[in-house]
């Protein structure tokens, strides 16, 4: 049985979502269809800080602006630091018409 993915979704995630114009309240998680927003695959993507809010950080953090989705690979190049922050920055920009 399905459940509804807004009830375990974190805030940041449904930030993300709404500001892709991709959320719909009763949406099930078997809907979700996201691509990477930095290699454009359509894999398993994850809802990344591109400035990590960190342990008990700010939830100011937590804007359309701050918020990546990436498939592992590309989170895993992020992290180790072979994607860089200001190259996230310019996909998102470019994804919110900014």
């Amino acid at each position: 049985m399905a459940k509804i993915l807004k009830e375990k979704m974190k805030n940041h995630t449904k930030i993300f979502l709404q500001s892709r114009n991709e959320w719909e309240p009763n949406m099930m998680a078997e809907d979700l269809n996201i691509m990477c927003e930095f290699c454009g695959e359509q894999k398993m993507v994850d809802v990344n800080h591109i400035d990590p809010r960190g342990m008990g950080g700010s939830k100011l953090k937590d804007n359309p602006k701050n918020l990546i989705g990436m498939c592992r690979h590309c989170h895993e190049e992020f992290e180790a630091k072979r994607i860089s922050k200001e190259e996230c920055y310019e996909k998102v920009n470019n994804i919110l018409g900014l």
